[in-house]
């Protein structure tokens, strides 16, 4: 009686190869969405940060100075906190808002001044923002209309999904 030896080779076969490859498949497709959740929770949480580390710098400005962080021309700035002397400059840099695609920097605007020399009246207030998820709409000074001035109100309200802060 002859015998043939079957010769099995090492190695899987396509319908096993084909269950590994959709069972990876179905596992990307639910982690994918969680991941990039995630990255807008911390973009979010970083500019949550970085305008409450602005707006303390703003206040010391104010205090020092009496008015609104403001340029030569008289228009709102957040630079102006750049020329402080160093001793007390609470700020080194104004950090880019992580929304914005161009890596521009965080919006600021004023609300009350005398016009003169940004002088700050009783109703003053002032708003730095990020543009927020939908990476444009920034926030006008039309938004600035029915937003109270109260210390460090933190919302996503203004234009839905901006990030400012007061």
């Amino acid at each position: 009686m002859v015998r043939f030896k079957r010769k099995w080779n090492s190695g899987f076969t396509l319908i096993e190869l084909l269950i590994v490859i959709a069972v990876i498949a179905i596992l990307v497709a639910i982690l994918v969405p969680n991941f990039r959740s995630m990255r807008m929770e911390a973009k979010e949480s970083k500019a949550r940060g970085d305008l409450k580390n602005l707006q303390t710098a703003v206040i010391i400005y104010i205090n020092r100075n009496g008015k609104f962080p403001a340029s030569a021309a008289n228009t709102p700035s957040l630079n102006v906190l750049l020329n402080e002397p160093k001793e007390y400059r609470s700020i080194n840099d104004i950090p880019a808002d992580p929304f914005d695609p161009n890596k521009a920097k965080y919006g600021f605007l004023t609300e009350g001044t005398d016009g003169t020399n940004g002088d700050i009246s009783s109703d003053a207030y002032y708003i730095i923002f990020s543009v927020g998820r939908d990476e444009g709409a920034d926030i006008t000074q039309s938004d600035l209309d029915g937003i109270s001035g109260s210390d460090s109100v933190l919302t996503a309200a203004a234009t839905d999904d901006d990030v400012y802060v007061t």
